[in-house]
């Protein structure tokens, strides 16, 4: 008999899987290939589920990303447009202009991810469909 969680052989006699305890048994005759087979349309839509929640994830954290690399970039960007330059201290100066042009920097590299990571599930979506279709 085989196991059909661990397709373990074990002897006919035998109710219970002895490598994983399970009492889900086939008999010698069939193949531990037959029953994924039969299995398979059940393993398949776990499959589409657990894709589809990972893309509704992979969506959120573009948008999520788009619109805060926009918000960081926007202020970044402004900052260092309008930099402050009166008389301060060289540190002090140094410091505000470095923090702006990363922020702009850093709001944008955001921004880009998020674009990318849109295009990308897009592109996924449309795969999918002509798959679906084709079949």
């Amino acid at each position: 008999m085989y196991c059909k969680n661990c397709h373990n052989e074990f002897e006919a006699n035998d109710m219970r899987c002895p490598a994983c305890g399970s009492e889900d048994v086939i008999p010698i005759t069939d193949k531990p290939e037959e029953a994924e087979k039969v299995q398979s349309p059940i393993v398949k839509e776990e499959i589409a589920t657990k894709n589809r929640k990972k893309r509704i994830g992979t969506v959120i954290s573009a948008v999520v990303s788009l619109v805060l690399g926009s918000i960081i970039h926007f202020i970044g960007l402004t900052n260092y447009n309008n930099f402050d330059y009166t008389p301060r201290s060289a540190y002090e100066m140094s410091t505000e202009f470095i923090v702006y042009a990363a922020m702009a920097r850093i709001g944008l590299t955001l921004m880009v991810y998020g674009i990318i990571t849109m295009v990308y599930c897009a592109g996924q979506l449309i795969w999918d469909y002509l798959k679906e279709k084709k079949k």
